[in-house]
């Protein structure tokens, strides 16, 4: 599995079982809150970005691992929206295992407060063990 097959997959998995929605060809509703690949633009309010950031692989075991950050961004005025929606993503994703996937963990989450237009942001980052028989290293 190469690097963008794994932010693809994990926006699969969010899309399959979180209220949240993954598309690449269609845009957004106003009432969906869509995750991106990569940066979120400047509207909607309420999304999530994906972004790969670090990785290994052990030529040796065969372990491949990636981490991606995942930025989540509220409804404007709602101290909690960030965290609502990080909490629904770590409840699917923590111990997950599937699309390729050996286990999925957080790693560490940090608020980033509000940005310009009030809406609060938060950041978690999760580490990705990819299962072998996918991850393109011999065994």
């Amino acid at each position: 599995m190469d690097d963008s097959e794994v932010v693809r997959a994990l926006a699969t998995v969010l899309d399959a079982r979180t209220t949240y929605v993954w598309s690449e060809s269609t845009p957004y509703t106003p009432d969906q809150i869509g995750i991106y690949y990569g940066a979120i633009p400047a509207t909607p309010d309420r999304a999530i970005g994906l972004t790969l950031y670090d990785g290994g692989d052990d030529p040796q075991t065969g372990l491949a691992h990636r981490r991606v950050q995942v930025l989540f961004r509220g409804a404007r005025n709602s101290l909690s929206g960030a965290n609502d929606m990080a909490s629904e993503v770590f409840r699917v994703l923590q111990r997950f295992c599937g699309a390729g996937f050996a286990s999925v963990s957080r790693l560490s989450m940090a608020p980033l407060g509000a940005d310009d237009s009030q809406r609060q942001e938060r950041v978690d980052n999760y580490l990705i063990v990819l299962d072998n028989a996918l991850s393109g290293i011999p065994e």
